[in-house]
């Protein structure tokens, strides 16, 4: 089971580390993708139905990678 576990992971890597390489920018690719990684498992334990829809907080997500929190 732990090979196949950490095959899939090894897969998902893959695919952020491609993801994010390809983006345009100076930020730390490594930490951009743990960041999404991060989000994304912890996705079953922040969101709740009918607060916001999944394409409502992806473009939250964007916005906030685009444009920063507005902190110099």
């Amino acid at each position: 089971m732990r090979e196949r576990l950490v095959a899939l992971r090894d897969g998902y890597e893959r695919r952020f580390r491609t993801l994010t390489d390809a983006l345009p920018g100076r930020a730390r690719r490594d930490h951009l993708r743990l960041l999404l990684l991060g989000a994304l498992n912890w996705v079953p334990s922040w969101y709740r139905r009918g607060k916001d829809s999944p394409r409502a907080i992806a473009h939250g997500f964007l916005e906030l990678l685009r444009e920063g929190v507005g902190v110099p």
